[in-house]
């Protein structure tokens, strides 16, 4: 459920796939807070999500997702994008991933293969959430550069 709701943004599912069962695990109890740490955490985030074994797993590249995010929080970026490619390679329907595959690529003014991750991302999820302030920024875009475009 987690993996559906990563696709389709449907955030309800994400916390499905992390039911009260779940919840009471010890793994999860470590894994959880390693999703989103604070600044401060982030290093030690890094450590928990990569203690995790993924080969018994038969979803095991959704934790590399949460890792790829943590990475690139931490400002390692090449890493996570590296993650991010090798899950696309096990899910391509990944829209979320696109989404942060491209903000790596914005950040180093990559614009060509942003924009392409981007638009993939809300061609296999159209009217994904993450992708709002990006379609704002479009039309504003758009509003402002009319005589241009």
């Amino acid at each position: 459920m987690t993996e559906y709701g990563l696709q389709s943004g449907d955030r309800s599912a994400i916390l499905e796939g992390i039911g009260k069962e779940l919840r009471a695990d010890p793994r999860m109890r470590r894994l959880i807070p390693a999703l989103n740490p604070p600044p401060e955490q982030r290093d030690a985030a890094i450590a928990t999500l990569r203690e995790f074994e993924r080969k018994d797993l038969s979803h095991g590249h959704v934790l590399d997702i949460f890792l790829a995010n943590v990475l690139d929080a931490a400002g390692k970026g090449e890493e996570a994008e590296r993650l991010f490619l090798a899950v696309l390679g096990i899910n391509p329907w990944l829209s979320g991933v696109y989404k942060d595959l491209g903000d790596i690529y914005h950040e180093r003014f990559d614009m060509d293969r942003a924009w392409r991750c981007w638009d993939a991302g809300r061609r296999l999820a159209p009217g994904h959430p993450l992708y709002q302030g990006l379609e704002e920024h479009e039309a504003d875009l758009r509003a402002r550069f009319r005589h241009v475009l």
